[in-house]
């Protein structure tokens, strides 16, 4: 009787011994497979940078430190020494993200991705860019007050509109704002029906001197999408119209499944997509926009339509 006791005691303490070693694996065996079957772990939420400083130190009207003796680039004609930089800075787009850090509290990181393409082909892929070059600012300080205004002008910035205020306020500041010539914006289904950050993007676009915008749609799927934000009667029209004298502006449209290639609905809503890029197009590109874009509203009102 005690000798079957004492197995029962026996068993029972190699039971609580394997739990102890093994309960930490099996628990978390468990909590991933619940992850997979459906249950989703909210992520932390997303907190911006400040935005940097507006006022800043003009280091042009000031003399420098030590003289720039060794930075033997500066013994070049100017002519030549900017186009190196120009070679070295220019010519790519720049696409800026919020990099998550797992914190509820700290800022994320801003990260900046380079991408060349072929300017002789519109739809060439992207190939990404190692190094940036603005090491080269760093050098001097003369090389810093001759680089810095083609880092900005001489390159296309791309945003997702949802970041696009905080990230450019965070990243670039609005010292340069009056510098950025060249942007992409792209935008999802949510971001077209969120008004929260609209007014402060309008607000950022027209205090640019762009040259050229382009609106990416490709991560929508659906063609009406686009077309509910481009129609002149919409919200976004006035908004996007007010930016005139462009050099270019172009929209890339979603990319389609092959199945729907030749599918009648959709060939109608890219046909009436491309229409209403051409008269964006029309009344925001080139020097006479102007006087088109005042002849539009005049028509428009004479009809009976004002934009939204």
């Amino acid at each position: 009787m005690s000798e079957s006791i004492s197995q029962r005691a026996l068993r029972v303490l190699q039971l609580v011994l394997i739990f102890t070693l093994c309960g930490p694996c099996i628990l978390c065996q468990s909590v991933r497979r619940t992850r997979r079957h459906g249950c989703v772990v909210k992520p932390l939420p997303l907190v911006y940078p400040p935005p940097l400083p507006t006022k800043r130190v003009d280091i042009s009207k000031t003399p420098p430190a030590t003289p720039a003796e060794d930075c033997h680039i500066l013994n070049l004609p100017q002519e030549l020494r900017l186009m190196i930089l120009e070679n070295v800075l220019a010519g790519r787009i720049l696409q800026l993200r919020p990099i998550p850090i797992g914190s509820s509290t700290k800022p994320c990181r801003i990260g900046a991705g380079g991408y060349t393409k072929d300017p002789s082909d519109s739809d060439a892929s992207l190939a990404r860019v190692r190094h940036l070059g603005i090491d080269v600012v760093h050098t001097c300080r003369h090389l810093y007050l001759e680089g810095l205004p083609i880092l900005h002008r001489k390159n296309t910035y791309a945003f997702d509109i949802s970041d696009f205020p905080r990230l450019f306020l965070g990243g670039l500041g609005m010292y340069c704002i009056s510098d950025i010539r060249h942007l992409s914006l792209s935008l999802q289904l949510d971001d077209i029906h969120d008004e929260k950050d609209s007014e402060r993007v309008v607000e950022l676009l027209h205090m640019m001197r762009l040259e050229t915008l382009q609106l990416n749609f490709e991560l929508l799927f659906r063609f009406d999408e686009v077309l509910n934000f481009l129609s002149l009667d919409g919200a976004w029209a006035p908004r996007i119209l007010a930016i005139r004298g462009l050099r270019a502006f172009k929209v890339k449209f979603p990319e389609r499944p092959k199945a729907l290639e030749h599918d009648p609905w959709e060939t109608e809503q890219r046909q009436l997509a491309t229409q209403l890029v051409a008269e964006y197009c029309a009344l925001m590109v080139g020097p006479q926009s102007q006087e088109k874009y005042l002849a539009f509203l005049k028509d428009r009102a004479k009809h009976g339509a004002v934009l939204a």
